[in-house]
């Protein structure tokens, strides 16, 4: 039985390696350029917001904060 294993094994593996090595043959180095245009979108979505604080000689006089919600809105 441990004997029909080890044969099965080696004969498996064997399989393996001449199947990568033939697959190998096939690959090119240099990729194939197509005649076709292609496009492709990538959907990106940022809203920024805006946090200030003005302070004048240590003395505190105004903060802005606007957010994304206040942009859309107006």
């Amino acid at each position: 039985m441990l004997r029909l294993l080890r044969v099965l094994f080696a004969f498996l593996s064997l399989a393996v390696i001449c199947a990568s090595l033939a697959r190998a043959e096939d690959v090119s180095p240099i990729p194939q350029v197509a005649d076709q245009w292609r496009f492709s979108v990538t959907p990106y979505a940022w809203l920024p917001s805006i946090n200030s604080t003005l302070s004048y000689k240590d003395r505190y006089i105004d903060t802005a904060h606007v957010t994304p919600i206040i942009l859309l809105a107006t």
